[in-house]
C-alpha cells in the first residue's frame, strides 16, 4: 500500500465493543500490519492494550472530543471541566485522538451548534490541548479556512507528535494541568485550567543549561469575554527561573522553548 502514496488509515463509526467488533479490530490491525500501514481507530471504545500487540496501532478515539460539539444532543458535554479532567482519566489509558485545535473559540454563554464546530474555551487552550493530549497521529479538528491567517496557527508548524521526555509541573484533577514535553532539543510547555481563572507559577528547572528562547501563545485580559484573543511573545529564559502563567476561565497556555546558540 505505501506505493499508493499513503502510510496509514483512519477508520471510524464502529461505535461498539461487542465480541464481534473486538475481533474485527484484531483482523484489521493484522491486515494493516501485513501491508505496513498505520491505523487510527476512531469511533472506538477505550484502549485495552491492543497497541502493545500491534505496533502499527498508532492512536484511537474512545473519548468525547471536539467533534461532539456539532451534535445537538451532545454539544453541552465537551465542557471545560470535561476537557481538563481527561488528562487524569482517559489520557492515562494511552494515545487519544481527541481532535483538538478548534479556532471557532466561544464562551459557554455564546456557544452554538454549527458546522464547522465551535469550541468552548480560549484559543490558547486549544493550542495547549495538542501538547497535553498525547496522540502520535494528531488530527486537528477545524476547517482549513478557519486556520488561514489566524493568531496561533504558527504554533502548529513543526509541532512534534511523539516525545522523548515528559514532565508534569502542576496538576489537580478537574482543576488544572501544566505539562512540559521534549522532542530532541526543543521543549514544549502547555497549561489548561477549568472554569475559574487561574494564575500559576511554573518552575523551569526541567530546562538544560544556558539561555532558551521561549515563544509563547497565551490568554490575554480580554480572553474571558473574547476567547479568540491571543497574545504571542518571544522572550529569553533560563533553567532555574520561574514563569508566571495567567489563564482566563477555560483558558490555556502553549509555548515552544528552543536553546539559544
Amino acid at each position: 500500500m505505501p506505493q499508493w502514496g499513503f502510510a496509514g488509515v483512519k477508520i471510524d463509526f464502529m461505535n461498539h465493543d461487542s465480541q464481534e467488533t473486538v475481533r474485527w479490530y484484531a483482523d484489521v490491525l493484522a491486515v494493516a500490519a501485513r501491508y505496513k500501514l498505520m491505523v487510527d481507530l476512531h469511533g472506538a471504545y477505550k484502549p485495552t492494550g491492543l497497541a502493545r500487540t500491534w505496533p502499527n496501532f498508532i492512536t484511537q478515539e474512545g473519548v468525547l472530543g471536539n467533534e461532539y460539539n456539532k451534535i445537538p444532543w451532545l454539544a453541552d458535554s465537551c465542557t471545560p471541566r470535561h476537557t481538563i479532567t481527561l488528562p487524569f482519566t482517559r489520557g492515562l489509558l494511552g494515545p487519544m485522538d481527541f481532535t483538538p485545535g478548534g479556532f471557532l473559540n466561544r464562551t459557554a454563554a455564546d456557544f452554538k451548534v454549527t458546522q464547522p464546530a465551535q469550541v468552548v474555551g480560549t484559543r490558547a487552550r486549544q493550542l495547549a490541548e495538542t501538547v497535553v493530549y498525547f496522540s502520535p497521529l494528531l488530527c486537528l479538528c477545524d476547517s482549513p479556512e478557519n486556520y488561514r491567517g489566524q493568531p496561533g496557527v504558527e504554533f502548529f508548524r513543526g509541532l512534534p507528535t511523539v516525545w522523548d521526555d515528559t514532565v508534569v509541573l502542576a496538576a489537580e484533577v478537574a482543576q488544572h494541568v501544566v505539562i512540559a514535553r521534549r522532542s530532541g532539543k526543543r521543549w514544549y510547555l502547555a497549561a489548561m485550567n477549568g472554569d475559574a481563572p487561574l494564575t500559576l507559577t511554573v518552575p523551569l528547572a526541567f530546562l538544560g543549561d544556558g539561555d532558551w528562547s521561549l515563544r509563547a501563545f497565551a490568554d490575554t485580559p480580554e480572553s474571558a469575554a473574547v476567547p479568540t484573543s491571543l497574545a504571542e511573545a518571544t522572550t529569553v529564559v533560563r533553567s532555574g527561573a520561574t514563569l508566571t502563567l495567567t489563564l482566563a476561565p477555560a483558558g490555556g497556555y502553549a509555548a515552544a522553548l528552543t536553546p539559544r546558540q
